[in-house]
């Protein structure tokens, strides 16, 4: 629109510029004006919508089932056979003495007269002049006998004490002697025990 504005200015001039000098000559000017072509608005970018993502709820899992623990049975123990104790006679105790083996698992109720009880022997054993009764002369009328038993039941006792027991015949027992030798004795185990005196 500026550009023709201009060619019909200098149009003007020229054409007056010649009427100083030669006869005014009618010329017609014809001016076109094209209109400047309007500029469609440039539509927006319309902004593509976004997804909405699509979430997938993780699987539940199944609860594990919780292990139901059988109690385990006590086993029932094994009855104890019952034993009978017998008070021995003199003859009967000879017996017993003669052939501790064949009277093994037997009770008996016997006295005796501690002769060892030490570090040899151990806490939870000890040898004794033993007879049948209570007797006055344990040290030429009594039996050399091996006697084991729980060291707490055993704690109070020591050499030269007289004792009264029930006792179960373990059978024979074996042992070295302090001069080299060995020797074998009945042996019996000590289910009850008290002191009945002093033998020294």
């Amino acid at each position: 629109m500026g550009m023709k504005l201009l060619f019909l200015a200098m149009g003007l001039v020229l054409v007056a510029g010649c009427g100083a000098s030669a006869a005014p000559v009618a010329t017609t000017i014809v001016v076109y004006v094209t209109p400047a072509p309007t500029l469609a608005p440039t539509p927006a970018p319309t902004a593509a919508p976004t997804a909405t993502p699509v979430i997938t709820p993780e699987p539940t899992a199944e609860p594990t089932p919780e292990l139901t623990l059988e109690p385990t049975p006590e086993p029932t123990p094994a009855p104890t056979p019952a034993i009978s104790y017998t008070k021995l006679t003199s003859r009967a105790f000879a017996l017993l003495v003669k052939n501790p083996d064949r009277y093994t698992g037997k009770g008996y109720y016997l006295w005796g007269c501690i002769s060892q009880f030490d570090a040899a022997t151990g806490d939870d054993s000890f040898r004794a002049q033993t007879s049948y009764a209570r007797i006055e002369w344990w040290w030429s009328d009594g039996e050399n006998v091996f006697f084991t038993g729980s060291a707490d039941r055993l704690s109070q006792f020591v050499a030269n004490d007289i004792v009264y027991m029930k006792v179960i015949s373990l059978g024979s027992y074996s042992y070295d002697t302090q001069n080299g030798g060995n020797t074998t004795v009945p042996m019996f185990q000590v289910l009850t025990i008290s002191r009945k005196g002093d033998c020294s």
